[in-house]
Protein backbone atom coordinates (compact mmCIF):
# COMPACT_ATOMS: atom_id res chain seq x y z
CA UNK A 1 0.00 0.00 0.00
CA UNK A 2 3.00 2.27 0.80
CA UNK A 3 4.56 1.78 -2.32
CA UNK A 4 1.10 2.35 -4.61
CA UNK A 5 0.93 5.88 -2.52
CA UNK A 6 4.15 6.38 -4.03
CA UNK A 7 3.13 5.43 -7.94
CA UNK A 8 0.36 7.83 -7.38
CA UNK A 9 2.89 10.11 -6.70
CA UNK A 10 4.82 9.37 -9.53
CA UNK A 11 1.70 9.25 -11.89
CA UNK A 12 0.35 13.06 -10.59
CA UNK A 13 3.95 14.74 -10.72
CA UNK A 14 3.71 13.09 -15.03
CA UNK A 15 0.23 14.53 -15.07
CA UNK A 16 1.68 17.74 -13.55
CA UNK A 17 4.50 17.71 -16.26
CA UNK A 18 2.41 16.83 -19.25
CA UNK A 19 -0.04 19.52 -18.07
CA UNK A 20 2.05 22.13 -18.35
CA UNK A 21 1.98 25.14 -20.84
CA UNK A 22 3.88 24.51 -24.24
CA UNK A 23 7.09 26.10 -23.49
CA UNK A 24 10.25 26.56 -26.89
CA UNK A 25 12.65 23.61 -27.46
CA UNK A 26 14.17 22.08 -24.35
CA UNK A 27 16.68 23.92 -22.48
CA UNK A 28 18.62 23.49 -19.16
CA UNK A 29 16.04 25.89 -17.42
CA UNK A 30 13.44 24.28 -18.05
CA UNK A 31 14.92 20.63 -17.14
CA UNK A 32 15.63 22.14 -14.16
CA UNK A 33 12.46 24.12 -13.54
CA UNK A 34 10.92 20.66 -14.54
CA UNK A 35 12.69 18.89 -11.65
CA UNK A 36 12.02 21.13 -9.22
CA UNK A 37 8.09 21.25 -10.13
CA UNK A 38 8.45 16.96 -10.01
CA UNK A 39 10.19 16.74 -6.79
CA UNK A 40 7.41 19.74 -5.41
CA UNK A 41 4.74 17.22 -6.32
CA UNK A 42 6.63 14.33 -4.88
CA UNK A 43 6.83 15.63 -1.87
CA UNK A 44 3.63 16.96 -1.67
CA UNK A 45 2.08 13.44 -1.84
CA UNK A 46 5.00 12.11 0.05
CA UNK A 47 3.38 14.24 2.98
CA UNK A 48 0.22 12.54 2.85
CA UNK A 49 1.81 8.77 2.10
CA UNK A 50 3.50 9.45 5.03
CA UNK A 51 0.53 10.37 6.95
CA UNK A 52 -1.40 7.23 5.66
CA UNK A 53 1.71 4.93 6.57
CA UNK A 54 2.20 6.32 10.18
CA UNK A 55 -1.76 5.45 10.31
CA UNK A 56 -2.19 2.60 8.76
CA UNK A 57 1.40 0.58 9.88
CA UNK A 58 3.01 3.00 13.00
CA UNK A 59 6.22 4.25 13.22
CA UNK A 60 7.31 1.39 10.80
CA UNK A 61 5.14 2.07 8.10
CA UNK A 62 6.17 5.98 8.50
CA UNK A 63 9.66 4.93 8.35
CA UNK A 64 9.11 3.24 5.16
CA UNK A 65 7.77 6.03 3.25
CA UNK A 66 10.31 8.57 4.77
CA UNK A 67 13.26 6.38 3.65
CA UNK A 68 11.80 5.65 0.37
CA UNK A 69 10.90 9.64 0.12
CA UNK A 70 14.56 10.65 0.72
CA UNK A 71 16.09 8.19 -1.66
CA UNK A 72 13.89 9.47 -4.42
CA UNK A 73 14.41 12.92 -3.38
CA UNK A 74 18.13 12.53 -4.01
CA UNK A 75 17.52 10.90 -7.00
CA UNK A 76 15.72 13.79 -8.19
CA UNK A 77 18.44 16.28 -6.90
CA UNK A 78 15.87 18.00 -4.33
CA UNK A 79 18.54 18.49 -1.64
CA UNK A 80 16.23 20.32 0.69
CA UNK A 81 13.11 17.96 0.39
CA UNK A 82 15.46 15.00 0.84
CA UNK A 83 17.30 16.76 3.66
CA UNK A 84 13.60 17.32 5.27
CA UNK A 85 13.24 13.31 4.83
CA UNK A 86 16.42 12.35 6.11
CA UNK A 87 15.96 14.51 9.36
CA UNK A 88 12.33 12.37 10.06
CA UNK A 89 14.19 9.41 9.35
CA UNK A 90 16.79 10.31 11.80
CA UNK A 91 13.85 11.11 14.38
CA UNK A 92 12.35 7.93 13.24
CA UNK A 93 15.41 5.79 13.91
CA UNK A 94 15.89 7.56 17.46
CA UNK A 95 11.80 6.95 18.50
CA UNK A 96 12.42 3.35 17.25
CA UNK A 97 15.77 3.22 19.42
CA UNK A 98 17.52 1.91 15.64
CA UNK A 99 20.84 2.70 16.08
CA UNK A 100 21.67 0.64 13.09
CA UNK A 101 19.36 2.92 11.16
CA UNK A 102 20.41 5.84 12.77
CA UNK A 103 23.71 6.16 11.31
CA UNK A 104 22.85 5.01 7.98
CA UNK A 105 20.69 7.86 8.04
CA UNK A 106 23.28 9.84 10.18
CA UNK A 107 25.64 9.14 6.83
CA UNK A 108 23.14 10.35 4.36
CA UNK A 109 22.13 13.68 6.55
CA UNK A 110 25.67 14.37 6.45
CA UNK A 111 26.35 13.87 2.94
CA UNK A 112 23.45 16.03 2.05
CA UNK A 113 24.75 18.94 4.41
CA UNK A 114 27.96 18.53 2.88
CA UNK A 115 26.96 18.76 -0.85
CA UNK A 116 25.12 21.86 0.47
CA UNK A 117 28.12 23.29 1.76
CA UNK A 118 26.21 23.71 5.31
CA UNK A 119 29.92 23.27 7.05
CA UNK A 120 28.42 23.66 10.43
CA UNK A 121 25.75 21.30 10.42
CA UNK A 122 27.74 18.56 8.62
CA UNK A 123 30.43 18.98 10.99
CA UNK A 124 27.38 18.53 13.94
CA UNK A 125 25.63 15.35 12.08
CA UNK A 126 29.40 13.60 12.11
CA UNK A 127 30.51 14.25 15.37
CA UNK A 128 26.59 12.27 16.35
CA UNK A 129 27.54 9.75 14.37
CA UNK A 130 30.95 9.41 15.82
CA UNK A 131 29.16 9.30 19.46
CA UNK A 132 26.56 6.71 18.10
CA UNK A 133 29.16 4.50 16.60
CA UNK A 134 31.27 4.31 19.44
CA UNK A 135 28.42 4.00 21.35
CA UNK A 136 27.67 0.40 19.57
CA UNK A 137 31.13 -0.24 18.47
CA UNK A 138 30.65 0.10 14.78
CA UNK A 139 34.47 1.20 13.42
CA UNK A 140 33.00 1.40 9.84
CA UNK A 141 30.74 3.81 10.32
CA UNK A 142 33.13 5.93 12.73
CA UNK A 143 35.42 5.70 10.36
CA UNK A 144 32.89 7.36 7.63
CA UNK A 145 32.29 9.76 10.22
CA UNK A 146 35.88 10.46 10.63
CA UNK A 147 36.43 11.05 6.53
CA UNK A 148 33.51 13.82 6.92
CA UNK A 149 35.31 15.70 9.46
CA UNK A 150 38.46 14.88 7.40
CA UNK A 151 36.92 16.31 4.44
CA UNK A 152 35.65 19.53 6.73
CA UNK A 153 38.82 20.09 7.47
CA UNK A 154 40.23 20.07 4.30
CA UNK A 155 37.78 22.53 2.35
CA UNK A 156 38.30 24.71 5.55
CA UNK A 157 42.48 24.76 4.40
CA UNK A 158 43.58 22.86 7.49
CA UNK A 159 45.25 20.23 6.08
CA UNK A 160 47.24 19.21 9.23
CA UNK A 161 44.08 18.24 11.35
CA UNK A 162 42.20 16.64 7.82
CA UNK A 163 45.39 14.47 7.63
CA UNK A 164 44.77 13.32 11.37
CA UNK A 165 41.27 12.36 10.92
CA UNK A 166 41.99 10.54 7.81
CA UNK A 167 44.75 8.61 9.31
CA UNK A 168 42.10 7.82 11.91
CA UNK A 169 39.83 6.98 9.88
CA UNK A 170 42.30 4.47 8.37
Amino acid sequence: MIFRSLACSFMFAAQVLANSPAAPPPSLARAVGGAHVLADALAAHAVFARQLAAAVAGTHGELAVVLANGHLMLAVHSMTHAGDAWQRADQLAAQLGDRNLQLAVLEKRSEIALVLGDYDRCRVLAERMRGVASAIGHSEMNAIALGYLGILERRRGDIDAAMRHHQKAI
